[in-house]
């Protein structure tokens, strides 16, 4: 069925149309007409504020499939992708059993076709994570793993220094959770005058910049390039900038939830707000937009790692990190970094940035083009009541937010809610 798209503003800065209004008739999963006025065909999709932008893609989505279903299954995380406006989404290796085999990591891209999503997996980078021999990472590059991370663990700066020479020159990446465990382990919320008010040990900003210290020599000494996913300190941007205009191949992402919540939301020990990176004060989130601006960060992340109940209706401490954000991501840091930022931005944080540390190609919103898009409203007020039954365990439900997500448009399928 066509589809036509009525004064959408375009957000595509490699198109002739960027930041202009127009109607968009699309079909058979091909862009075929772009004009000031188009004569409506098929379903008509008029709404204020409308807008696209090539398909986004999230950066750090934790599957909790196989092993961990109970929490929720892949066609859940789908599901909810696709409602956040994400056409790909880059998985982490942390299922049960680990990813880190050829059949596994083909396997997962197979469901995601299936589905109508761009699943690129992170694959583990030592054999079962136990940080003692590396894994066949060129086999399970040509397999179709696009990096190679052992999630929490402390990494051995041997271990980092041989898959970075190893990487060194291909397009796999090392994707490092900066957070330096000897420091990290036991705290619960950032360290300040929260921890101190609650009681529990705090996440140190020195956690994340010693890291980043370590891992950033190391690729000064060996090549090779790394992805840091969940930066949440000026000091560790500060770093990364440096390394940046060093000419090192670096880059970052940054959680939306920082954007929107705020170390305030633990205060009365909700575990909903139990999350790692930690929630911070407020004036250390506006010290982070300029790094936006600047280009230092290079993409915005959900950070999507769902809980039960069961892992949540515990004492604070006890609970697990983590929480639902794939279907809230962009609304949420709409909200706290909108009106700072230019929407002409929004492309580059949530889709071509990405692509390009991926290594792959998205298509231009240009007449002939294959569809690969995310179809928005700026500026449009809702409010995200949680996903059914799992409100309780959901940090972002009861919220209003001013801009909303309609879905995708991928190939020949629309997937589209308004």
């Amino acid at each position: 069925m066509p589809y036509t798209l009525k004064n959408a503003l375009i957000l595509d800065p490699r198109s002739g149309h960027f930041q202009k209004r127009a109607d968009i008739l699309i079909d058979r999963g091909v862009i075929q007409k772009i004009s000031k006025t188009i004569k409506a065909s098929g379903r008509v999709i008029d709404l204020p504020n409308l807008g696209i932008s090539p398909g986004w893609i999230d950066m750090n989505v934790r599957i909790n499939d196989p092993g961990f279903e109970y929490k929720e299954t892949l066609d859940q995380t789908i599901d909810l992708a696709k409602k956040g406006g994400f056409t790909s989404i880059v998985t982490l290796p942390d299922t049960n059993p680990l990813i880190q085999t050829k059949d596994q990591i083909n396997s997962l891209i197979q469901k995601g076709r299936k589905r109508n999503i761009n699943i690129h997996p992170l694959a583990a980078l030592t054999e079962d994570q136990k940080e003692e021999r590396l894994n066949d990472l060129m086999d399970l590059m040509n397999s179709g793993a696009v990096g190679f991370s052992d999630s929490d663990s402390s990494h051995d700066p041997e271990i980092v220094s041989n898959a970075l020479r190893y990487l060194d020159g291909s397009k796999g990446f090392l994707f490092a959770k900066p957070s330096d465990p000897s420091l990290s382990n036991g705290a619960q919320v950032n360290e300040g005058l929260m921890s101190t008010k609650l009681g529990f040990k705090g996440f140190s900003p020195e956690s994340e910049s010693l890291r980043l210290s370590r891992d950033l020599d190391l690729l000064r000494m060996n090549g090779g390039r790394i992805h840091f996913s969940g930066v949440s300190t000026v000091e560790g941007l500060k770093l990364i900038k440096k390394a940046k205009s060093e000419g090192f191949n670096v880059s970052c992402d940054v959680p939306a939830y920082l954007f929107f919540l705020d170390e305030s939301n633990v205060e009365g020990y909700d575990t909903r707000f139990k999350l790692d990176p930690p929630l911070k004060p407020k004036k250390t989130i506006e010290s982070m937009i300029r790094f936006i601006v600047d280009g230092t960060i290079d993409s915005i992340s959900s950070f999507h790692s769902p809980q039960d109940i069961e892992s949540r209706d515990l004492e604070f401490d006890l609970a697990s990190f983590g929480g639902s954000f794939l279907e809230t991501s962009f609304a949420s840091f709409w909200v706290g970094a909108g009106k700072k930022i230019d929407k002409k931005l929004i492309p580059d944080l949530f889709s071509l940035n990405a692509s390009k540390i991926l290594g792959i190609d998205l298509p231009i919103i240009e007449k002939g083009s294959e569809v690969n898009l995310s179809v928005f409203q700026l500026g449009s007020k809702w409010n995200y009541e949680g996903q059914e039954g799992r409100e309780y365990t959901d940090p972002m439900a009861g919220n209003a937010f001013n801009s909303r997500v309609l879905g995708t448009i991928l190939g020949k399928e629309t997937s589209l809610s308004y």
